[in-house]
């Protein structure tokens, strides 16, 4: 082939392969040391019952920084992956206003801590930039492939350490209850029942069942009453809302769990009138008996705080309090512990109102990973101190991929029938 022959967007052709191949390699890199929580192993003050401290080198906003690169790179030299998804125009509009009215508080409000601004605005920012990486990734079946890996690793890690918490003193911190490297517990359970519509994609019901098993297992070594209640959300999520076509396994598949839940509820009545929990604290040293009771300080401590917190709305219903400034009010241990009551505290009733905007704009991603995205954020939002943090960004971009990841494995699937 003569130099006059080789096709003018040759050289481009070859930019592109280099864009895709790197952008897969990097959201590897973020799902091996931001999504297992490695990246955030004793960036907080969590040392308790902990004799030595043990600090991490690599901050998460090292990583940040270099996504933030790519997607000012890949949005003006965008790759063939990138051109074939739809980005949600009307979610990154929700993000950009949600951001401004923000930074608006910071400066016209006394009490808004430019702290947790920093972190609420780092939040909208990097949700479009994993879009844009995800959606620029050129092999995205092997991110799921990892992101499986790594979720099914680190459930059953916790089932070991709800057996043995002293074995790795490191991951049980919070007073020996499982909270791997994330320092908290209910992040730990957050991150593993997020992940389950995800990693059930392109399985076959058996292998489907296996997943689902193990990450309830997961949540459960946490102890995490809210991880409890994302984890079935997410798991009815999975089970009846998938971006492909329906078959009849599928059909199949929903009826067989609807019976074992039914199951599972009759013997769940029968283990509620027995010792069941005295067994399991016998087995475990950690507070099992917070799965069976809201009799106790944590539960009361949240309905204190979401007390206060409406009594702060109160007090500014319009605008609200200022951003961040739950986080730093007088009552020290706690935020509202619910960010919808948290939006009124600090934003208002305007605050709020773009939060339902927001939350509503999901909808414009692809299939029915909105729906996920919703379900995800309205489950966990109403026990989460603080959802509008970097870390769980990443979530609702994998969602977006997922969509397209489960489409395009029906239509090889299709043609390798045909």
């Amino acid at each position: 082939m003569t130099a006059q022959s080789i096709p003018a967007d040759h050289g481009r052709a070859r930019a592109v392969d280099v864009i895709g191949s790197l952008a897969t390699l990097l959201s590897l890199v973020v799902l091996v040391v931001l999504y297992s929580g490695a990246a955030y192993f004793r960036q907080s003050a969590t040392e308790i019952n902990l004799g030595r401290v043990v600090t991490n080198p690599v901050h998460p906003r090292y990583l940040y920084l270099a996504i933030l690169i790519f997607t000012l790179f890949a949005v003006f030299q965008p790759n063939g992956a990138l051109r074939r998804k739809k980005i949600p125009g009307q979610f990154l509009w929700a993000c950009a206003i949600f951001a401004i009215f923000m930074t608006a508080q910071v400066f016209m409000q006394a009490q808004s801590d430019f702290f947790w601004f920093s972190y609420h605005l780092e939040f909208m920012v990097m949700i479009p930039c994993y879009i844009v990486l995800l959606g620029s990734a050129s092999n995205p079946e092997l991110i799921f492939k990892v992101l499986r890996w790594i979720v099914v690793f680190e459930s059953l890690f916790y089932g070991f350490l709800f057996v043995e918490p002293r074995a790795f003193p490191l991951f049980t911190p919070y007073f020996g209850r499982v909270s791997g490297m994330w320092g908290n517990p209910n992040v730990a359970a957050i991150f593993i029942a997020a992940s389950v519509p995800l990693i059930a994609i392109g399985l076959k019901p058996s292998r489907r069942a296996f997943v689902y098993m193990i990450t309830l297992l997961g949540v459960l070594a946490t102890l995490s009453r809210g991880g409890l209640v994302i984890w079935t959300v997410m798991f009815i999520l999975s089970l009846f809302f998938r971006s492909r076509t329906a078959t009849a396994a599928d059909r199949a598949e929903r009826t067989l769990y609807l019976a074992g839940g039914g199951l599972a509820a009759l013997v769940g009545t029968v283990l509620a009138n027995i010792n069941v929990m005295g067994w399991l604290a016998s087995v475990s040293t950690g507070k099992v008996t917070r799965l069976s009771t809201t009799r106790d300080f944590s539960t009361s401590e949240r309905l204190y705080v979401l007390k206060l917190g409406w009594s702060k709305f109160m007090e500014n219903p319009i605008f609200g309090n200022g951003v961040g400034y739950t986080m730093r009010w007088d009552y020290a241990s706690a935020s509202t512990h619910n960010m919808f009551l948290l939006v009124l505290a600090e934003q208002g009733a305007i605050g709020f109102l773009i939060l339902m905007f927001w939350i509503l704009s999901f909808l414009s991603f692809p299939g029915v990973s909105g729906i996920w995205a919703i379900g995800f954020f309205c489950s966990s939002g109403i026990f989460s101190h603080n959802m509008f943090e970097g870390e769980y960004a990443i979530i609702f971009a994998l969602y977006f991929l997922g969509a397209y990841a489960e489409k395009d494995l029906e239509a090889r699937q299709a043609l390798a029938a045909a």
